[in-house]
This record gives C-alpha cells, structure tokens and sequence, in this order.
C-alpha cells in the first residue's frame, strides 16, 4: 500500500509542478482595464515560455518608468502572427503597445496589441 501511494506521488508530481506553474494573464494583469503604453524600447528577450518586452515610458508627472511587458512564446502566439525576431522591434525602437497592467501596481504588463515599426499592427496576446 504504501509503495504504490509514494509511486503515485512520484508519477503526479511532475503534472501538478506544471500545472501550478502555469499562469492566467487574468490571475496577474487587470485585464478589465487594457491601457495604451508608448515608449523606446530597451530590450527585447526572445525566449521561452514567453518573450519579454522592456521599454521606457515617460510618466504623466514627466519622469521615465521602465516597463517589462510579457508576451506569447516564440514558438507559438508569436510565430502564430506572422512575429518573428527578424521583422520585430530592437533596442532603440519606439512602440506603442495596448496592456493589461499588473494588479500589484508593478510595471509589468501583458501585451493585447502592438503597433511598432513599418506600421507592425498585430494581436499578439490577449488579456
């Protein structure tokens, strides 16, 4: 009996890792309140699960804010809309993006749409 429940737990365990890991954008980003983002971006992070999106903004008091917004995987969303890293924003471009902004006040974001270089209009997430 008790062989088989630690085997149980063993043959589980990788499936309940996983599914604890992933994540709706809705449990993270308000997704009621999609809010216009324009900036230069600074980074851009290729990568699995999802890539990742760093820009500046200027603030409505005047200042900068640094953005990290979060958008599909490279292999899938992104692909899926024609986005690939070539034909995608660089360091120094500007972009204007439509976001879920994150619950917690942080400047993270989920990307609902993008509109950068040679007029780039995509959907490339939705939140």
């Amino acid at each position: 009996m008790n062989t088989r429940f630690i085997t149980a737990i063993l043959v589980l365990a990788p499936s309940v890792i996983s599914l604890s890991a992933h994540h709706t954008a809705a449990y993270i980003y308000d997704v009621q309140k999609p809010v216009a983002l324009k900036g230069t971006v600074t980074e851009v992070e290729w990568k699995q699960p999802h890539v990742l999106v760093h820009a500046d903004a200027k603030t409505d008091a005047g200042g900068i804010a640094s953005w990290t917004v979060e958008m599909s995987g490279p292999q899938g969303g992104m692909y899926r809309n024609g986005l690939h890293l070539e034909n995608f924003v660089k360091p120094g471009d500007p972009i204007s993006m439509t976001v879920c902004a994150a619950k917690d006040g942080s400047q993270t974001a989920y990307v609902h749409s993008v509109e950068a270089r040679v007029a780039l209009q995509n959907k490339v997430g939705t939140c």
